[in-house]
């Protein structure tokens, strides 16, 4: 049986259903996650979203934003459910401390990321999808749910933001195939460009500003990192910030084959977002750290001062 009958089976025999994803939740992990929501309620299930962190508002305009729920870190409340289904999450310890609250008969695994650790009972892992919300959409596929216009932006949006509205090398043909069915469905491109990334605060231009004026190139010109100070989360609001914006402009950049933001989240841990150009693993290079990811995108989270995590990484860069 494939994994996509087998998830489908399992919502059948489940009266409640739990859905979750890795912390600091991008548009993948949340289009992915609404989308799953319908598709377990078509079958009369209840179902609810839970995440170890809040989600951005820049994600508010789809519908079912603001049923998705979030328990704050040393919560006592225990959470006993049929399913979980965890999306988005290459390892269990990615979905953040809310693993020690969710009890679960059954788990589900759906994520496109590279990883050797199946904790599903049923894992429908497929590192070559541009994100996560294709393998939903496959599902569906699979039950032959139909998709409602409401259910097709959130996978729109999952899709889109995940390979940077269809720009980056993860973007393939079956991607197009895919979003060429949604929009069939009535989402409209533009009104979801819009909505993601038409409009910013003036905080956004002020923070860009700031992580502009700390470009640094090195290994001679083949690496580029930028920072984001712990100051600068309260005061330019960085939490709310989609990171993958200041990629685009660094990707510009003649001669740059590895990108590496250096983000100050708390005073001494260092969360760090790498991309690349088809030439480097980054995903190799986050694995160090304890991290993960894509061959062209990954990221990991260090403790220690932003001047020695900057020294301890860049000295692992190692370019032909």
């Amino acid at each position: 049986m494939s994994p996509t009958k087998k998830i489908l089976e399992l919502i059948r025999q489940s009266r409640d259903v739990t859905i979750t994803y890795h912390v600091n939740p991008d548009g993948d992990a949340l289009g992915s996650a609404l989308a799953m929501k319908d598709l377990v309620r078509s079958f009369k299930k209840k179902a609810v979203i839970i995440g170890s962190d809040k989600p951005s508002p820049r994600y508010n305009f789809l519908s079912g934003f603001n049923s998705i729920k979030f328990l704050s870190w040393g919560s006592s409340l225990k959470i006993n459910t049929d399913l979980l289904i965890v999306l988005d999450s290459p390892e269990m310890d990615r979905i953040g401390h809310i693993r020690n609250n969710i009890i679960a008969k059954k788990i589900i695994k759906i994520d496109h990321h590279l990883s050797h650790e199946h904790f599903g009972d049923v894992n429908y892992v497929n590192a070559k999808a541009a994100a996560t919300g294709e393998l939903v959409f496959g599902v569906f596929s699979q039950g032959r749910i139909k998709l409602s216009r409401e259910t097709a932006r959130a996978l729109y949006a999952a899709i889109a933001t995940d390979t940077g509205f269809f720009s980056q090398e993860n973007t393939r043909k079956e991607t197009f195939e895919i979003i060429s069915k949604l929009v069939a469905i009535g989402v409209l491109p533009d009104e979801m460009y819009r909505a993601i990334c038409g409009e910013r605060e003036l905080k956004y231009f002020q923070l860009e500003s700031q992580v502009r004026n700390t470009l640094v190139l090195h290994n001679k010109g083949r690496v580029a990192s930028i920072e984001i100070k712990y100051p600068w989360n309260k005061k330019y609001d960085a939490a709310n910030t989609d990171t993958n914006d200041f990629f685009a402009s660094l990707k510009c950049l003649r001669g740059v084959q590895v990108m590496v933001l250096f983000w100050e989240r708390k005073p001494k841990e260092i969360k760090m977002s790498l991309r690349s150009r088809k030439t480097f693993n980054v995903c190799r290079l986050a694995q160090i750290f304890g991290g993960g990811g894509h061959r062209l995108a990954a990221g990991c989270t260090i403790k220690g001062s932003l001047s020695h995590v900057k020294q301890k990484l860049l000295s692992q860069i190692k370019l032909r």
